[in-house]
């Protein structure tokens, strides 16, 4: 089990997603830790883009665009 989950709550973010998961990686944590996708039914392909170009980020469909409070 990981000490750190890093959530990132996306919605139409495929060109804003690669450099803050790139940041991500340039920038490890000290600590074990996941990454966690949640895409709010982006549109423009986010949760795909993620998946296919970050294969060690878990990637959770929200089914419609909550919002980043709930």
């Amino acid at each position: 089990m990981s000490r750190l989950t890093i959530v990132i709550v996306t919605y139409n973010s495929v060109s804003q997603i690669g450099a803050c998961l790139a940041s991500l990686t340039a920038n490890r944590p000290t600590v074990e830790h996941d990454t966690l996708v949640v895409d709010n039914a982006s549109p423009d392909g986010t949760a795909d883009f993620v998946r296919r170009g970050w294969p060690g980020v878990r990637v959770t469909d929200a089914g419609g665009n909550l919002g980043f409070a709930a």
